[in-house]
């Protein structure tokens, strides 16, 4: 928004003046409407303080009365009950028609199959593993010798 010279140019700011005071009447209106509304609802026009907001999530402004009816908690009948119960043992019965009786314990279980015995390594795969082994001992010997052992103080 500079100019050349380091000074502002008059015709920007008088363009950003203009927009600025437009949207300052929307805000304006805006605010006009919800005071309105407030009045309306029977609740103050107080302006509240951050503190008597509350955390996010709790309503703003409470009504001044509270609602004297409170819903009623929805029941089933005896029969519904029945008529569920009667339904989930038809489904339990289909799903288990074709199984053998099923163990009631947790820890009665089907017997277990023997596991696949490993295969041997090849002649190179052992001489791999033995090469790593080699490595992995001159690394440890290497990085014993170069730790430095802290010196006693004289006392």
């Amino acid at each position: 928004m500079k100019s050349t010279n380091g000074r502002m140019n008059p015709t920007i700011l008088q363009a950003a003046l203009v927009g600025l005071k437009h949207q300052q009447s929307h805000i304006e209106a805006n605010i006009a409407e919800v005071e309105a509304m407030l009045r309306a609802g029977g609740v103050s026009s107080h302006t509240l303080t951050l503190r008597e907001v509350g955390r996010i999530g709790k309503p703003l402004l409470m009504p001044k009365t509270t609602p004297t009816t409170t819903p009623t908690k929805r029941t089933m009948s005896a029969a519904g009950k029945a008529a569920i119960r009667a339904a989930v043992r038809r489904r339990w019965a289909a799903f288990h028609a074709g199984k053998a009786h099923a163990p009631t314990s947790k820890t009665a279980h089907a017997p277990k199959t023997q596991p696949k015995p490993k295969r041997a390594p090849t002649v190179a795969q052992l001489e791999a593993m033995r090469q790593n082994a080699r490595k992995a001992r001159k690394a440890a010997a290497k990085a014993r010798r170069l730790r430095v052992v802290p010196l006693r103080k004289a006392s």
